[in-house]
């Protein structure tokens, strides 16, 4: 058991009124040989079937179940989303329509090449716990990847009604625990390696997210030291991290999921990865984004462009020899660490 749930102190008449309608729902238990502590979602939907009343009454019912409950310490069912919907129907049907919307963006987002992959994982994952979980842009903003759990029934978050299940869907590109897995491998990496090299090419090499693509949702990687880590971090149109990743402001995250359910999807460039091959130039499930530009053109633009700026970079012509020095001793080092570390094993 854990501890009782924090809330509004209830007055004296309201927790007369409570007891009175959980001794309700405890006699129509006893009735029908079930125990009224470990009834779920639906045993509760067949007492207000069976027991008609005004929607606030009904409402009451429910907040009453749930106040028990968290006097025992105990997740309560009358939280459960089909246990709202019926007290709310308008408030189901809005969602309904949502969910349309949600499903035919997800289907878009693309989801391979580099940065492209990153930055679609993440919209993934952060359309799923805005729109599906229903986390509010402070409470994403403040989320960090210990609050996070996959287990046999879904996708776990605590919501401002308590804990939040969010169902897999048999269509990987729809599933919303896959969504998050496939963020989360992201942030393992990212968290883990030193270079942005390593994170480039693990995206680079995966295939697009398909319907008929592998299920990633059997379990997520473990955060360890990182649990504490936000699970939502900017990053540069290269698709760099800052060294001490930063949550992203809830305006920046509202602005991205608007854009997305708006129709007006951020766009984002495919950048070459040395050493991987470029990826085809269309998706077959993405059609709003810009047509990918061949690895040739982009790396003739960029020796254009670096060409141009020389004149006006003088003093710092050597900065950038000297970084992709600084970058490739980083690399050997973490070469040399990891070959140290597996023959201590």
């Amino acid at each position: 058991m854990t501890a009782p749930r924090a809330g509004p102190v209830a007055s004296a008449a309201t927790v007369a009124g409570y007891l009175a309608d959980w001794q309700l729902f405890a006699d129509w238990c006893t009735a029908v040989e079930c125990d009224p502590y470990a009834a779920g979602p639906a045993a509760i939907l067949t007492f207000l079937d069976e027991h008609p009343g005004r929607p606030g009454g009904q409402r009451r019912r429910v907040a009453a179940m749930n106040w028990i409950h968290d006097q025992r310490g105990v997740p309560s069912p009358g939280r459960d989303q089909a246990v709202s919907d019926r007290l709310r129907p308008g408030q189901a049907l809005a969602r309904a329509g949502r969910e349309t919307t949600v499903a035919s963006v997800l289907r878009l987002i693309p989801s391979h090449g580099w940065p492209v992959g990153a930055f679609g994982r993440r919209d993934r994952a952060l359309l799923v716990l805005s729109q599906r979980a229903g986390l509010t842009f402070e409470r994403l903003q403040n989320l960090t990847w210990g609050e996070l759990r996959v287990d046999e029934s879904g996708l776990w978050v605590n919501g401002p009604n308590g804990p939040i299940c969010v169902p897999r869907d048999a269509d990987t590109v729809l599933c919303s625990v896959c969504a998050w897995v496939r963020w989360a491998r992201i942030l393992e990496i990212a968290m883990r390696e030193v270079s942005t090299r390593v994170l480039a090419a693990a995206v680079a090499k995966t295939d697009p997210i398909r319907p008929e693509s592998r299920h990633v949702c059997a379990r997520q990687p473990e955060p360890g030291a990182y649990a504490g880590a936000p699970v939502f971090v900017p990053m540069t149109r290269w698709g760099d991290w800052a060294l001490e990743p930063q949550a992203m402001y809830r305006k920046s995250l509202s602005a991205v999921v608007r854009a997305h359910l708006n129709g007006d999807s951020p766009v984002h460039q495919i950048l070459p990865v040395p050493g991987i091959e470029a990826p085809p130039e269309h998706e077959p499930q993405v059609t709003s984004i810009a047509v990918v530009e061949r690895a040739e053109d982009v790396q003739a633009r960029m020796r254009e462009g670096l060409t141009r700026r020389a004149e006006a970079q003088i003093a710092l012509r050597n900065t950038g020899a000297l970084l992709q020095e600084v970058e490739d001793r980083a690399d050997e080092l973490m070469r040399r660490t990891q070959a140290l570390l597996a023959m201590a094993e």
